[in-house]
C-alpha cells in the first residue's frame, strides 16, 4: 500500500470508525446470529461521547487509524493494562485488542496485518506490554485464520450459554 499512514484517531475519524464498526457487526451478526442482531441504520454502534472521552484518555481504550491519501480505511482499537495480580499468576502488562478493523474493499490487502504489528512493534513497547491478547468470535473464521497468521495461540476457551 502505498501513501499510508498509521496515527492515533482524531475526532475527525469518528464517522469513518463508526462505518467500519458497522461494517465489522455485519460480519459478526452473520458469523453468529444467536449472539448479534442485525443493526438498524439509526442505531449507533460507539458513541461520539465515548469515542471523545477514548481520544482524551478519560477511558482505557485507544484508537489507531490506517489512512491512505488520507483516508480512514482501517482501525485498531486497544488498551493496556497491569494484569494477572492475584497470587499465583505472573504479573504483567497486557494490551488487549478489541478490534481489528478493515473497510471491506480493502480487505486481504495487508492492512490488518499493518495494523497488528503498528500495535506489537510500536505501541507494546511503548507501553512496557509483555502479552498482547484478544477475544474474539469462534465462529468468524476469517478472523481465526488472520490471528494465528499474525502468530498468536490460543490459550483460553470461553463457553457461554443463552439462558
Amino acid at each position: 500500500m502505498n501513501d499510508y499512514i498509521i496515527e492515533p484517531a482524531k475526532i475527525e475519524d469518528y464517522e469513518s470508525i463508526l462505518e467500519l464498526y458497522n461494517e465489522l457487526h455485519e460480519v459478526l451478526a452473520e458469523c453468529n446470529p444467536q449472539k448479534f442482531r442485525k443493526i438498524e441504520k439509526t442505531e449507533i454502534l460507539i458513541t461520539k461521547e465515548y469515542f471523545e472521552k477514548a481520544l482524551n484518555h478519560e477511558v482505557n481504550t485507544n484508537f489507531e487509524v490506517y489512512k491512505i491519501n488520507g483516508k480512514t480505511i482501517g482501525v485498531v482499537e486497544y488498551a493496556v493494562w497491569d494484569a494477572y495480580q492475584n497470587p499465583g499468576f505472573i504479573p504483567c502488562t497486557v494490551c488487549v485488542i478489541g478490534n481489528i478493523v478493515v473497510k471491506k474493499e480493502y480487505r486481504n490487502q495487508g492492512i490488518g496485518t499493518h495494523l497488528f504489528e503498528y500495535i506489537k512493534n510500536k505501541k507494546c513497547p511503548e507501553f512496557d506490554v509483555q502479552r498482547i491478547e484478544l477475544d474474539m468470535e469462534a465462529k468468524n473464521i476469517n478472523a481465526l485464520s488472520f490471528y494465528k497468521k499474525l502468530g498468536l495461540i490460543e490459550d483460553r476457551i470461553r463457553f457461554s450459554m443463552n439462558v
